[in-house]
């Protein structure tokens, strides 16, 4: 599994996700709530066992990003969200830590690392990638 946040140009995000037989590529605004900021968010408090959902808005549709947790198994979904009220789950996978949230975190570092201008998207502010990293870490430690 892999999610791809590229470099990001006038507020629009593009975002490209793939597995072994699925493919999704979309460009999400930064309107009306910074989607990138809430899906670090979120990873951190997936990593502690709430359930999350991260909308992107593609406008007029969105594309939701579900995270739950039971046990030692974790599940990510993607919906398409099409308007009026429209749900339609596009992919879904369970697995483990490292099959379903380690990619999702490796995004967000990778994310975090690319250089562009501040009129363009909001930054990640780095006091919310440490505590994503220590929580991370916090969790490889419990599980090995």
């Amino acid at each position: 599994m892999k999610l791809t946040f590229e470099k990001p140009e006038n507020g629009w995000l593009p975002i490209k996700f793939q597995n072994e037989d699925f493919r999704l590529e979309f460009t999400s605004s930064k309107t009306p709530e910074n989607p990138i900021k809430q899906f670090c968010s979120n990873l951190i408090q997936s990593a502690k066992g709430t359930d999350t959902i991260t909308i992107f808005n593609t406008e007029p549709e969105l594309y939701l990003f579900k995270i739950n947790q039971k046990k030692n198994e974790f599940n990510f979904e993607i919906i398409h969200h099409e308007k009026p009220k429209r749900e339609v789950s596009v992919y879904n996978e369970k697995g483990t830590f490292e099959e379903i949230f380690l990619p999702l975190f490796r995004a967000i570092k990778k994310f975090s690392t690319i250089d562009f201008k501040s009129s363009d998207w909001e930054k990640i502010d780095s006091h919310k990638i440490e505590k994503l990293d220590k929580v991370i870490a916090e969790e490889k430690a419990i599980r090995n």
